[in-house]
């Protein structure tokens, strides 16, 4: 799968600051997250969120609720 086919479809037009413009990012990876970075200026602009297979996402999603989960219960303890 190509990189730009794994970002979200909201994620393919950024604002980028430094420029005060939308921009069309320049995408690359950077360990498991996708990086978008202004193609006028060249500053990051932010991590993007991803199209993930459906049991990657399971995955992410239960170990997400497992994390809410456990400071859950370091919030009760203190």
């Amino acid at each position: 799968m190509l990189l730009e086919e794994r970002v979200q479809e909201e994620e393919k037009l950024l604002y980028c600051q430094h420029c005060a413009a939308f921009v069309l990012p320049v995408f690359s990876e950077s360990g498991p997250h996708i990086r978008a970075d202004c193609p006028s200026c060249g500053r990051y602009i932010k991590f993007v969120r991803q199209n993930l297979p459906p049991e990657e996402r399971a995955m992410w999603d239960a170990l997400k609720e497992q994390d809410e989960h456990l400071r859950d219960i370091q919030r009760g303890a203190k």
